[in-house]
């Protein structure tokens, strides 16, 4: 459940920041899991509103990274991974957004 967390504050999916809120108060005897989802909300929100607003200096650099929340390590990846597998047969037709 904590690697879920990670994923979906990762994946920065807004309609996540429910399930994650939910993950926290049903998490209250195992820390770990609800800190990480109050990690990914965090950094979900900040990326929202840096998305939301313009704020680069003359340099195009964004202003608000000094505001950037703590995140975890998949979050903060410069790298975009793709799973070299391909899906199975069944699930060729599934969406992918």
């Amino acid at each position: 459940r904590h690697e879920c967390g990670e994923a979906l504050g990762a994946i920065g999916a807004p309609r996540s920041i429910p399930i994650l809120q939910e993950a926290v108060r049903l998490s209250p005897n195992t820390p770990e899991i609800g800190q990480t989802c109050e990690i990914a909300i965090a950094y979900m929100n900040w990326k929202q509103r840096n998305n939301d607003s313009s704020n680069t200096n003359s340099n195009g650099a964004n202003t608000n990274d000094e505001d950037a929340p703590m995140v975890c390590a998949c979050m903060a990846s410069p790298y975009s991974s793709i799973d070299p597998a391909p899906p199975h047969p069944s699930h060729t037709h599934l969406p992918t957004e």
